[in-house]
């Protein structure tokens, strides 16, 4: 059992999985919440900050180490797929990246304030998917080119799932609608996934290297993303932070196996 709103949760899967299970070539990482609540985990962040960020930040690069040695003891190219979707385009950080790149020196906690999410809780989960991609490829960019480790983000597109189960009122019945109309069925959506970790294996591998992939094809992400490397390395610096504190495992990953990470 993985409880994603629980870093303790998380540090003892990743430990268990490496005495136990000796080769990881895939890691797809698809796990969110999205929430009409605001609710702070036992470790300090807001919910859907810890369960579809942080916490999935903290596997993938606990997990990292595992898939290196995959790669090197089986001559194989491991895929890390962080789940992430279209609706980062959406993200009200930005439409007003200003307050949190010049006015707060810790971008996860004013994310997690009461505050900040009162006025911003619409646009939770949307930043939240915006963050995903910031991570993954941040995380590639400190791989480098030739790790035998390939990182991407894949948008699975608007599926029937429970993700929308708090949905009520004129809420719940706009999106009862837009399901019946538009909404991929899960099966359908798991084909992003699974082409975001095989397409192009062994010969195409560098074309998915960072790469944001939606709708089974090489996609670009929004304009504030790829216009954001300030951002991009201001949110990294502090992931690390973050769950260095909580795992002292993280330091010793990122200096052994990240380039000026």
């Amino acid at each position: 059992m993985l409880d994603l709103s629980e870093f303790s949760s998380v540090i003892a899967f990743a430990d268990r999985f490496e005495k136990e299970c000796g080769r990881l070539d895939y890691l797809v990482e698809n796990a969110a919440v999205s929430t009409k609540t605001y609710a702070i985990t036992k470790d300090g962040f807001e919910q859907t900050i810890q369960v579809n960020c942080l916490s999935l930040f903290l596997l993938a690069l606990r997990l990292l180490p595992t898939m290196i040695k995959t790669a090197s003891e089986h001559s194989t190219r491991p895929r890390l797929v962080i789940v992430t979707s279209e609706v980062h385009f959406w993200s009200t950080i930005a439409n007003n990246p200003n307050g949190l790149l010049g006015g707060h020196k810790n971008i996860y906690k004013t994310l997690s304030s009461e505050e900040y999410c009162n006025k911003n809780f619409s646009s939770r989960y949307f930043d939240s998917k915006l963050l995903d991609i910031f991570f993954h490829r941040a995380l590639d960019e400190r791989l480098g080119p030739t790790s035998p480790v390939v990182v991407n983000g894949v948008n699975p597109g608007f599926c029937h799932s429970e993700l929308l189960r708090e949905a009520s009122g004129m809420s719940a019945v706009y999106m009862w609608f837009m399901k019946k109309a538009i909404a991929r069925t899960a099966e359908q959506g798991s084909r992003q996934l699974l082409y975001a970790a095989l397409a192009g294996a062994g010969s195409e591998d560098d074309k998915f290297r960072g790469a944001y992939i939606s709708a089974t094809q090489i996609s670009e992400a929004s304009d504030f993303v790829l216009e954001s490397h300030e951002l991009q390395d201001k949110l990294w610096a502090e992931v690390v932070d973050i769950l260095g504190e909580v795992d002292p495992r993280i330091d010793e990953i990122v200096k052994k196996y990240l380039v000026n990470g």
